[in-house]
């Protein structure tokens, strides 16, 4: 799969650190967190036709801001292994927790694959 990253993605891939990359590889939230990571990591999923992963980490994207809005809950319904009406029975102060950690949940598995791409 690394041969298909762009020269454009290879690029950046040069100006990460291994540093950074390890504490990218330990977690799936730390490569989330970060900008850098975020966007290397969706490259990879565009780049791969991975559609279904990138709304996953979309949705993530708009949990982390913390705003309940329409477009949140599209994401949600767009996000096969996420239940709206389940969040919903949630308390709020939870709710942008659960549906980060159940991104992560979703993503972890092409997370690795990811790295091992960066890594090569």
């Amino acid at each position: 799969m690394s041969s298909s990253f762009s020269k454009k993605v290879r690029a950046k891939l040069q100006t990460i650190s291994p540093i950074r990359v390890k504490e990218w590889a330990m977690h799936i939230q730390h490569c989330l967190e970060e900008l850098d990571g975020r966007q290397l990591f969706k490259e990879y999923l565009k780049e791969g036709n991975m559609t279904s992963y990138i709304h996953v980490v979309e949705l993530w994207q708009k949990a982390d801001k913390a705003i309940w809005d329409n477009e949140l809950q599209e994401l949600i319904n767009e996000v096969d292994d996420i239940d709206c009406n389940e969040v919903m029975q949630i308390p709020d102060d939870r709710k942008y927790e659960y549906i980060k950690t159940e991104c992560c949940q979703i993503l972890e598995g092409i997370h690795s694959t990811f790295i091992q791409c960066v890594n090569e």
